[in-house]
């Protein structure tokens, strides 16, 4: 049986259309809370902390430009001075460190370790205090985001906090197994602008957005939703029913 030239470009044609049909159908059911869908990025995909954390590290150690942390439980236990001190030496160096922590999430961490932070010269936010009196205080509405980006070319997010629960080397056979991705590309640059947006709610300071990483050798398609409240999650859950 032969297939026709005609046939080929036909079912070609097809898919290129069932395809972008798919895509702009995604963007509108996350109602483009962030930036659609960005084209030419690499992933990896961790599944040990002690793995993800080393990567991260050496990230955190080449940054030029900026820092951004935006973590839920940010301990001052082994994992969380080794990153306290990688986020103070690269502030001391003059790279811009921001660092939001959720107050609920590391309420057992120590004051001195945000106060050694922002005497190295980052600048460290609690986010939502349990202070009832305060502008955007309250119990409710904690931040549960895991993401770090750095000068815009590179993002991590996923289940993974900072702290020895993650990490086999402190916690051994009891460490939590969880997964975390790097992402290089122009998903980094939505990272950074659900970062800048907390930042802005948190603190009432608006900050521009830098131009989106070239793309990478790998042409991976990105997503990012920032879910904020129950709002979203529906359309998130959605989501997972559309091959992007």
């Amino acid at each position: 049986m032969s297939i026709s030239k005609e046939h080929i470009t036909d079912s070609s044609s097809i898919s290129k259309t069932f395809s972008d049909w798919k895509r702009k159908l995604a963007v509108q059911l996350s109602r483009e809370s962030v930036g659609g869908i960005s084209e030419g990025n690499s992933v990896q995909v961790f599944y040990a902390g002690d793995q993800a954390y080393a990567h991260m590290l050496k990230t955190i150690a080449a940054a030029e430009k900026f820092i951004h942390l935006e973590m839920y439980m940010f301990r001052s236990d082994n994992i969380g001075a080794k990153f306290a001190e990688a986020l103070a030496e690269r502030a001391r160096a003059g790279v811009t460190v921001r660092i939001i922590y959720d107050a609920i999430g590391s309420l057992g961490a120590s004051p001195m370790q945000w106060g050694r932070l922002r005497m190295a010269g980052a600048k460290v936010i609690e986010y939502r205090p349990v202070r009832f009196w305060e502008k955007h205080g309250g119990i409710l509405g904690r931040n549960h985001r895991k993401n770090l980006i750095i000068d815009g070319k590179f993002a991590y997010t996923g289940g993974m906090n900072i702290a020895d629960e993650w990490s086999a080397e402190y916690s051994g056979d009891k460490a939590w197994r969880d997964t975390h991705l790097w992402l290089a590309g122009p998903a980094a640059a939505d990272f950074n602008q659900l970062f800048l947006d907390t930042w802005e709610y948190a603190t009432g300071e608006k900050i521009s957005n830098i131009p989106p990483a070239p793309v990478t050798p790998h042409n991976m398609r990105c997503m990012l939703i920032g879910s904020q409240g129950i709002g979203t999650r529906l359309h998130i859950q959605n989501l997972f029913t559309y091959h992007l």
